[in-house]
């Protein structure tokens, strides 16, 4: 009216090129998130099979040693790689291992007096030939059994062990009394 307009109207259709391009970000957005999904699947897969199952073969073989103490259990050593040095420093480590406690076997043995190794429970963990000879028993028997039961005599005495273990300092025991000789006793 008046040479003013009432209202307007816009009219907007979509362009076959705007829609077109619409499409085509859709499709890539898809296409690149299938894509990202498919990727991290074979990256999990590959990191499982490539390097963690190794790790975990690894570590329970070396469960299995620290449980059984057979330390000539070894390794597997599959390739050239990182995991593979590990798993070959381990049995080196192990292989050591072995010597110095045959070596340590082998110091105890050929002592010659008595000698018992036992734990903070007193229960034995070793002993020599002569402590075989003196108890009527072999190591395999003997182990894990309390030192007490295999030498009852020295119960009179637990207290000074017990001070021994409790203070970590060194107890000496002097004649005692078994059958008709007398023992020395250092804890």
């Amino acid at each position: 009216m008046n040479g003013e307009p009432i209202g307007m109207v816009k009219i907007t259709l979509p362009r076959a090129l705007n829609v077109l391009g619409t499409k085509t970000i859709r499709y890539f957005n898809l296409t690149y998130i299938v894509a990202g999904i498919i990727f991290a699947l074979l990256l999990f897969y590959l990191l499982r099979i490539l390097v963690i199952n190794r790790l975990e073969k690894i570590s329970n073989k070396v469960i299995e040693i620290g449980k059984t103490k057979n330390f000539s259990l070894q390794l597997p050593v599959d390739g050239e790689d990182e995991i593979s040095s590990v798993a070959l420093e381990i049995n080196k480590m192990l292989t050591r291992i072995q010597e110095i406690e045959s070596l340590l076997s082998d110091t105890i043995n050929f002592m010659p007096s008595v000698m018992v190794i036992a734990d903070k429970n007193f229960k034995v963990t070793n002993l020599n030939y002569l402590a075989e000879n003196e108890t009527k028993l072999s190591q395999e028997e003997a182990i894990g059994k309390s030192l007490f039961d295999l030498f009852p005599f020295l119960k009179n005495d637990k207290n000074k062990f017990d001070i021994a273990i409790q203070n970590q300092i060194i107890q000496k025991i002097d004649r005692i009394m078994y059958a008709t000789r007398y023992f020395n006793a250092i804890i």
